[in-house]
């Protein structure tokens, strides 16, 4: 667990605000080189994808629910929980990054997921979470 300091009470809700940030059915998270990446569990998760500096590109799924950050590459098995992070002094996970595809690719399913570049997975759960908050998603 990376602890990132007491950033003060985060007023988390789960209210739907239809952000592309913001997913809570069991549905696509992305289109990458043609692989389908499918949340597994309904329930909230922030989501986008990212190119990471090992030279890989796939999703990542935040949330303060550890079951909802597990996915499914379409003909592969589930990829749980990486790790997690402590935000505004709350616990979110983050996804791993198996079966992701190499080189710097774009999401092509249409759904407006934002991308991020040379980001390890914790950095970018953090980077996420600034995100969603600080621009009044929640």
């Amino acid at each position: 667990m990376i602890r990132l300091g007491a950033l003060g009470i985060c007023n988390y809700s789960l209210k739907p605000v239809h952000t592309a940030l913001e997913l809570i059915t069991a549905t696509t998270v992305a289109v990458i080189n043609g692989r389908t990446f499918n949340k597994t569990n309904a329930g909230f998760a922030i989501v986008a994808y990212m190119y990471a500096t090992a030279g890989y590109t796939g999703p990542i799924l935040v949330s303060p629910f550890e079951a909802n950050v597990t996915y499914t590459p379409v003909g592969y098995g589930d990829v749980y929980r990486e790790g997690s992070v402590v935000y505004q002094g709350k616990t979110y996970y983050y996804s791993g990054g198996a079966t992701w595809q190499s080189g710097d690719k774009n999401d092509t399913s249409g759904l407006g997921r934002i991308k991020l570049y040379n980001y390890l997975r914790a950095p970018a759960a953090v980077e996420l979470l600034d995100r969603y908050f600080k621009n009044g998603y929640s």
